[in-house]
């Protein structure tokens, strides 16, 4: 026969510890790449030709951005959003019952049987209402809400100083390895027959990965295993980054307006509060 109410509902939770279990994996792989980008950087700069003080400099620059991006992450990841439940306190007396005007504009919580203030919605994952919320992210495996916005908004900041930093790095480590060559061997007669300049170098290799391989293959050609690893660091951490950039952007846009990702789907009206709001939580 059907699955009773039980059953659906042990369904429930096992999905969800699995997502749970999922998102913590998550952010374990955000802290290994941060660490994977980071020492890749520093290697490439320890290897860089020139000033041994502007080398120092860069280190110590990054360095710092890297420590920023770990500090904020984990506030993203480990503080509370904000539940509604503790940050607004019940309505004032006589009593048991409503104060009138008390819950002016605010709307019903079916799952938390409560009340709830026009900016604060429901996490079904997290399954609390959160005030202020603005998403549920699978990166922190956590809301961002009022009080760890400005944590999310901060860390994606260094995240894409720190990421401008590397590429910097990188292509300034491909152009050292990959620069031309003095030979004291005459160069060789060319091929017969040389491939024509319309021709695919790697058919069948698209999207990012072929981009990567690519890459890397060209720079091996030009200068070694080393310029091939710069052309690896500088193409994954420009990805990165510009994906970084670009959820950034629209973030600020949305703090600017006063709004959030939920109240736009929602079309809700902006409350104001621009740029203050978001990173004075």
């Amino acid at each position: 026969g059907p699955p009773g109410p039980g059953g659906g509902a042990r369904r429930a939770r096992r999905a969800g510890r699995g997502r749970r279990w999922g998102e913590r994996a998550l952010v374990g792989a955000v802290a290994a790449l941060v660490a994977g980008l980071a020492l890749g950087g520093f290697r490439l700069l320890s290897g860089l030709r020139g000033s041994r003080v502007v080398r120092l400099a860069a280190g110590a620059l990054l360095a710092v951005l890297v420590a920023n991006v770990y500090f904020n992450y984990s506030c993203a990841v480990l503080r509370s959003p904000g539940e509604a439940a503790r940050l607004r306190p019940p309505p004032p007396p006589p009593g048991p019952a409503v104060a009138r005007g008390s819950l002016e504009g605010f709307r019903f919580c079916a799952p938390c049987a409560a009340p709830k203030h026009p900016r604060d919605h429901h996490c079904r994952v997290c399954r609390r209402c959160v005030v202020e919320m603005d998403h549920h992210c699978p990166f922190i495996a956590n809301c961002v809400g009022r009080h760890n916005l400005r944590h999310f908004l901060l860390f994606l900041l260094y995240a894409c100083l720190g990421l401008a930093e590397v590429v910097a790095v990188a292509v300034a480590a491909f152009l050292q390895a990959g620069a031309p060559r003095r030979s004291l061997t005459p160069p060789s007669a060319p091929e017969r027959g040389p491939p024509s300049a319309g021709a695919p170098v790697s058919p069948g290799l698209g999207g990012a990965g072929g981009l990567l391989l690519r890459a890397a293959a060209t720079a091996a050609a030009r200068g070694g295993p080393g310029a091939a690893a710069a052309a690896l660091l500088a193409v994954l951490a420009g990805a990165l980054g510009l994906a970084l950039a670009a959820l950034l952007a629209l973030q600020l846009r949305l703090a600017a307006e006063g709004a959030s990702a939920v109240d736009k789907r929602q079309q809700a009206p902006p409350t104001g509060g621009g740029l203050r709001r978001g990173f004075g939580a």
